[in-house]
């Protein structure tokens, strides 16, 4: 499954991403869950957060949760920088052919 953000992540639009999330992670039958962020131009503190609240409990369901960055030195960086992606699967070229959970998008 593939959840699509796109827009601003911040303090106002992380309850959402948050919310889009853990629903789609409690669906029954899931094995993966990729978070493709190509579409966000701006990661803020509370979007990080959520990401890696939402990749420690995929982990607790032995989960595979994926980042998918495209190379977005922007969106990626900061995580980076804090070193919140550590033990996360970051990659910027993941196959599109996984079904579209949805789009998160807030400009």
């Amino acid at each position: 499954m593939v959840l699509d953000v796109a827009g601003h992540v911040d303090a106002f639009t992380a309850p959402l991403l948050r919310a889009c999330l853990r629903t789609q992670l409690s669906r029954a039958g899931l094995r993966e869950l990729v978070v493709d962020v190509g579409g966000v131009q701006f990661m803020g503190a509370a979007g990080v957060s959520a990401i890696v609240e939402a990749s420690r409990r995929a982990r607790e369901r032995r989960l595979r949760f994926r980042l998918r960055a495209h190379d977005r030195r922007g969106v990626r960086w900061p995580p980076e920088l804090a070193g919140l992606l550590d033990g996360l699967e970051v990659e910027p070229d993941l196959a599109a052919r996984l079904p579209v959970a949805g789009a998160l998008t807030h400009a």
